[in-house]
């Protein structure tokens, strides 16, 4: 007798396959071995299919066998045997589909590579990270995502981030840029120190959304972009006036010149913000998901402060 496999091949029908399918699912509910049970069920299992007549049976037609001669002799064991089948197709299945994901990423045809507007899939990186996201996702639901959630996903549920369920990454990131700037920080193997200038902060603000976007999944945002770019845009404003007044003797001139110089730095800084954000790429190939918290005036600041935070505003 031929036994057609789940892949349509054709293999030798094999009872011993059968007695350790049963011999496990007997000690997941005795924990104990049981011998003649075993060997009693096969038996009857090969009494049963060879009763059919048939020279070519499925392998699911002998499993539906196996379990309702395990329940006339024991419920609590074919219920385990039974459950074992599900996780072995299910098992199966996620393989199958596992590979089928990764073959429409290598031709850009998957689902998160056409419709996800921040990954190129054609990158290297990005082919590279899709991949450890079905990885992930395959990990996810074989392990964390219970399968009566799995059985609605897509369907009447939506199961977001599934490729990063129980890995230790952090969900979305609301950085605390301004207290890194104040105190310094750490950005890969370099220290950071305070800036000393509005076009030095925004570098470096480009180059710690970068950073976060690469170890974290989902947005990163930076709040109260205003009020905390102002103490920098200060710091340029009072070297343009140190070098107006070595050329300078005019203080009205040097003002002049000062905050002339400042306007131009701070158009150009949020210019180069722009084109730093949209031109950056995370480690995974992805333009970052960044949120530039863009907030009122503080009426509370200096005249001079308020002047500059109006000045980034309109320039930003």
């Amino acid at each position: 007798m031929k036994v057609i496999k789940r892949d349509s091949r054709h293999k030798e029908f094999t009872p011993e396959r059968i007695g350790v399918a049963v011999s496990k699912a007997y000690m997941e509910v005795h924990g104990t071995r049981n011998d003649k049970f075993n060997t009693d069920i096969t038996n009857l299992v090969v009494k049963a299919v060879e009763q059919t007549g048939k020279d070519l049976i499925s392998i699911e037609e002998i499993q539906d066998i196996v379990i309702n001669i395990i329940k006339s002799s024991d419920k609590d064991v074919a219920h385990a045997y039974e459950h074992y089948r599900e996780e072995r197709t299910f098992e199966r299945e996620k393989k199958s589909t596992f590979d089928k994901e990764i073959d429409k990423i290598i031709v850009s045809a998957s689902e998160e590579t056409t419709s996800n507007g921040n990954v190129d899939g054609s990158k290297i990186q990005s082919i590279r990270a899709l991949i450890s996201n079905v990885a992930g996702r395959n990990y996810s639901q074989r392990h964390k995502i219970p399968k009566k959630y799995l059985n609605k996903h897509k369907k009447s549920i939506y199961i977001h981030d599934e490729p990063y369920f129980g890995l230790p990454f952090f969900n979305c990131c609301l950085a605390d840029w301004i207290g890194m700037f104040e105190k310094g920080f750490d950005l890969g193997t370099t220290r950071i120190e305070t800036p000393k200038s509005l076009a030095t902060a925004i570098n470096v603000l480009s180059q710690v959304a970068s950073h976060i976007s690469s170890n974290t999944f989902g947005g990163t945002t930076f709040p109260t972009l205003v009020t905390g770019l102002a103490p920098y845009a200060i710091k340029s404003l009072n070297k343009h006036r140190d070098i107006g007044s070595k050329w300078i003797t005019d203080k009205t001139k040097i003002e002049e010149y000062a905050w002339d110089r400042l306007a131009k730095e701070i158009k150009d800084s949020m210019q180069s913000l722009e084109y730093e954000v949209q031109t950056l790429m995370t480690s995974r190939a992805e333009t970052p998901f960044l949120t530039l918290g863009i907030n009122n005036v503080d009426l509370n600041a200096s005249d001079e402060n308020q002047r500059i935070q109006k000045m980034i505003t309109e320039a930003i």
